[in-house]
């Protein structure tokens, strides 16, 4: 049952720039629902065998094992501390590559957090897969995980990275993301198109294994070897729940606007402007509540910020404006 929200402050408006939705865009559409119904109930399937791996009985300790956190950020100055705060409780080094279009302090706050590495990638591409080997290669962990600047790990999952770190079936895993939507009550898409959202984000440091993207597109790094999967504990992003829809509409516009008239992937639209789609709304009542309070803060901190932003653009261009003459 779909949960009533209140009116939001960002009334959606028209698209600067539609999407093309030709013939493959909807083939695309199509076949994306119908897998990711498929990957749902594997999901399911999934958690019921999972608690009963021998190799997940009980969580143990990485032991001699490192492992390294990535991040690469931009822009983040108003939630980089926090989140570096957070990797701290479970990770042994923290990277983070701070792109180099960044204007705020950024890289200065991630220093002052206690990030082990901090360094600038130079984004000539203009994308985000700019510096993804780089960052890679400043890890010295045995394990990786790689997180994006809006992401956090359900405390579950940071139990078993020890248990992961120590077996030896798996070179890499993918890890299911949640998507958080609203903040006052906690809130989260649960639909088969957004959730579980796969992502292939722990991985063993081996260059040998490891394939990454070129510098243009969204894609992620790619591992050789036999791939886990995991289900018990998720990725929570706040993407959705931190920008406002005027924000996501103009990341959708710029992905538009990059392919030069060719078509984006549906998943873009369907899940940044999520207001628009019949989705399934639902409480996010993790039983950690120190864990929900940190992400509720810190999605009240940047929408705040964000408002004092707009309040002071708004009250200097009315400083700026000109008044009227009298004739």
């Amino acid at each position: 049952m779909t949960t009533p929200h209140p009116p939001l402050p960002d009334q959606p408006t028209p698209l600067a720039a539609e999407p093309i939705r030709d013939w493959r865009y909807h083939k695309t559409l199509w076949q994306d629902l119908a897998w990711h119904k498929i990957r749902r109930w594997r999901h399911r399937l999934g958690c019921w065998q999972e608690q009963r791996q021998p190799w997940l009985s009980t969580p143990i300790d990485k032991g001699d094992l490192k492992l390294s956190v990535c991040i690469i950020t931009m822009n983040a100055a108003d939630r980089i501390e926090p989140l570096i705060r957070h990797c701290k409780t479970f990770a042994d080094e923290i990277v983070i590559g701070v792109d180099s279009k960044t204007t705020d302090d950024t890289f200065s706050r991630c220093q002052a957090a206690g990030a082990d590495v901090v360094f600038t990638i130079q984004n000539e591409a203009q994308t985000c897969n700019a510096g993804l080997e780089m960052l890679v290669a400043r890890c010295s962990g045995d394990w990786i995980l790689r997180l994006d600047d809006d992401e956090y790990v359900e405390p579950p999952l940071q139990a078993w990275f020890g248990n992961l770190m120590h077996q030896t079936r798996y070179t890499h895993f993918k890890i299911p993301r949640l998507h958080l939507c609203h903040i006052d009550p906690l809130e989260w898409v649960n639909d088969s198109y957004l959730y579980p959202d796969y992502q292939m984000r722990f991985f063993k440091n081996d260059k040998n294994l490891m394939h990454f993207p070129g510098a243009v597109g969204h894609t992620s790094i790619t591992c050789n070897g036999k791939k886990g999967r995991l289900f018990g504990g998720n990725i929570v992003h706040l993407n959705l729940a931190i920008n406002s829809r005027q924000k996501r509409q103009a990341k959708l516009e710029k992905y538009i606007r990059r392919h030069h008239g060719g078509w984006v992937h549906p998943i873009n639209e369907y899940a940044l402007l999520f207001e628009e789609f019949n989705y399934n709304i639902e409480p996010y009542n993790h039983p950690d509540a120190t864990f929900c309070d940190l992400l509720a803060s810190v999605v009240r901190d940047v929408r705040h910020q964000e408002r004092q932003e707009r309040q002071s653009l708004a009250k200097n261009q009315t400083t700026a404006a000109p008044e009227p003459t009298t004739v």
